[in-house]
């Protein structure tokens, strides 16, 4: 009974099998062609017929004409315009040194500086007037012999045929003596010439650099004693490209034009705000060795800032290295750009109606921060100062009106005839005091 029901069991379970592997068949392949139908009767999407752009958001300052001054931006050198070293003209020994004769210390014209010893000389300048005095006594004598040999010739005269009176009247006697006379007065005023030179003294209003002078040493003619500079004028010699120099007045053309004004700053000295004044004197004749610029010299009156407050005009320095801010001749009928909107190839972007146009531009003159448009932008365009990615003329633009930020400072603006080229009057809108 057992084996029977054991054989009949495992028909039955292959059944069983069987079915469960047609069923999962007939479900696969029922699942694959269901997502056939569905994979080729899906709808497909079509293209719709209008396209959405969007604006792009940029910003924009307005353009104005006028006569602007433009600003050449250099550095330069300070020099003193009188620089000399005192050298003596005499020897001997030095007894007196004046106490404003130090480094730092200013002195005036004709204040004794340094005495050299002045025995020998005034010996001398005793020994010339006694040989002058004894020449003139022998002088006195000859006179008496003159009188006398006039009164010996008339009485010739009556007795002999006189050939040659001037040898009885001692004439080249006389005039030997006269010869000596002249002689001896020049050794006079020599004398008296070396012992005044003895005395050094200031030939002008001046700042004492350094000496080499102290008492007791000896010094020799040609000696090297101290070195001063003259304070009522320093120069700055700035060096420019020679395009510029064209754009310049200088003070030495005669013209009726004032000379070139000049803001002179030291950025890592003076505090900010600080400047001097100095103006354009003129042109030196020789490019710099070095950088092939053109060299400009500026004078600077009251270097030194006598009877002037150090807070706001501060001493300059001999060899110190300033900004030069040249103020040019104006330029009329221009447009003044900030030189960041300028674009590749003299261009510019600017906003006409909500879309982009690009312009080429005529370009008279550039400084450190403009550019003097002639051409190719007009009063009242909009300027777009914010870069883009993508440009071509007719993008479609979201502007906003803005106002840039001033670059000059208000005691250091430049002349303007005109409106300001941005929206910002500040910079301009007086002439420079």
């Amino acid at each position: 009974m057992g084996t029977e029901t054991g054989q009949a069991s495992k028909p039955s379970s292959q059944k069983r099998r069987w079915i469960t592997v047609v069923v999962c068949t007939a479900i696969i392949v029922l699942t694959f062609f269901v997502l056939q139908i569905i994979y080729f009767t899906e709808p497909e999407a079509e293209a719709g017929g209008a396209v959405r752009r969007s604006a792009v958001l940029v910003e924009t300052v307005q353009a104005e004409t006028g006569t602007y001054q433009p600003v050449v931006t250099e550095l330069g050198t300070v020099q003193a315009a009188q620089d000399v070293t005192l050298r003596p003209r005499v020897s001997g020994e030095i007894v007196e040194v004046s106490d404003s004769f130090q480094p730092g210390q200013v002195v005036s014209k004709g204040d004794m500086l340094v005495r050299i010893d002045p025995a020998d000389y005034e010996n001398a300048l005793i020994q010339a007037k006694s040989q002058l005095d004894q020449i003139l006594a022998d002088l006195a004598i000859e006179m008496g012999r003159q009188e006398q040999a006039r009164d010996e010739l008339a009485f010739l005269e009556k007795e002999l045929e006189v050939t040659d009176p001037r040898l009885i009247l001692r004439e080249p006697q006389l005039a030997a003596m006269r010869a000596r006379i002249k002689s001896a007065e020049a050794e006079v005023e020599q004398a008296a010439l070396a012992l005044e030179r003895t005395k050094i003294v200031a030939p002008f209003d001046a700042q004492v650099l350094d000496i080499n002078a102290y008492v007791g040493s000896q010094v020799s003619p040609g000696d090297g004693m101290g070195r001063l500079i003259g304070m009522d004028e320093y120069w700055v010699i700035v060096t420019i490209p020679l395009s510029k120099v064209y754009w310049l007045n200088f003070s030495d053309q005669g013209s009726d034009q004032e000379a070139s004004k000049v803001i002179l700053r030291n950025h890592s000295a003076w505090p900010e705000g600080v400047y001097r004044e100095g103006r354009v004197q003129r042109l030196i004749g020789t490019l710099d060795e070095t950088t092939r610029l053109a060299r400009v010299l500026v004078s600077v009156e009251n270097p030194l800032a006598r009877g002037l407050s150090t807070d706001t005009h501060p001493p300059l320095l001999v060899g110190a290295v300033l900004e030069a801010r040249i103020f040019c001749r104006p330029i009329e009928g221009v447009a003044r750009v900030k030189r960041d909107y300028v674009r590749d190839r003299n261009t510019i972007w600017l906003d006409q109606d909500s879309g982009l146009k690009v312009n080429e531009l005529d370009i008279v003159f550039q400084d450190s921060d403009y550019a003097y448009v002639r051409s190719g932008i007009a009063n009242g365009d909009h300027i777009v100062k914010t870069q883009l990615r993508t440009v071509a003329d007719g993008l479609e633009l979201n502007a906003k009106r803005v106002e840039d930020e001033p670059i000059w400072p208000e005691q250091m603006k430049p002349q303007s005839g005109g409106a300001s080229v941005i929206t910002d009057r500040s910079p301009v809108e007086s002439s420079v005091q």
